[in-house]
């Protein structure tokens, strides 16, 4: 299933743990918007969010057998993601706020290649490693999955987490 929504103004949350989705795309002008896209989701290939006012929170902690494209714009608004399992395949992400705060957290069994990027704030990536300009994880490298991710903050810091 492909599925598509549109917001203009108010919150917007959206429980796809029980629905097989190949794509889901969100834009929404003014209000929070909450996504859990877990569960098991075999076909899932593309996840799209945009927001110009409002916090976002998406949970992609399921089992995904496909890869994944990811895109997440946020105007104004924080972010909180969580990427931290099942990833069978690889994960590309692209990630960019205008101002507020990117919280990401990430698996350790799989390999994360992340570059993030503020311009005016902070990034914190405790239990990452730097390669060149990325921030990588310890089975970067190592396994046969990568999940690679860029992140960029016009204003506002970006918090890079390892799960459990």
């Amino acid at each position: 299933m492909e599925l598509s929504a549109s917001n203009g103004s108010g919150d917007g949350e959206f429980d796809l743990e029980s629905i097989s989705l190949r794509s889901f795309s969100v834009e929404a002008s003014s209000g929070d918007i909450a996504a859990d896209a877990g569960g098991e989701q075999p076909l899932l290939e593309e996840l799209t969010v945009g927001s110009s006012s409002g916090d976002v929170g998406l949970e992609l902690s399921g089992e995904y057998s496909s890869p994944v494209a990811l895109e997440v714009d946020l105007s104004g608004g924080d972010l909180t993601m969580d990427l931290s399992r099942g990833w069978e395949e690889d994960l590309e992400g692209e990630v960019g706020l205008s101002s507020g705060t990117a919280s990401i957290t990430l698996p350790r069994e799989v390999g994360v290649y992340v570059e993030a990027e503020t311009s005016s704030g902070e990034v914190d990536a405790s239990g990452f490693r730097v390669d060149g300009e990325a921030y990588v994880n310890g089975a970067y490298g190592e396994s046969d999955v990568t999940s690679n991710i860029s992140v960029g903050s016009s204003s506002g810091d970006v918090d890079l987490r390892l799960g459990d």
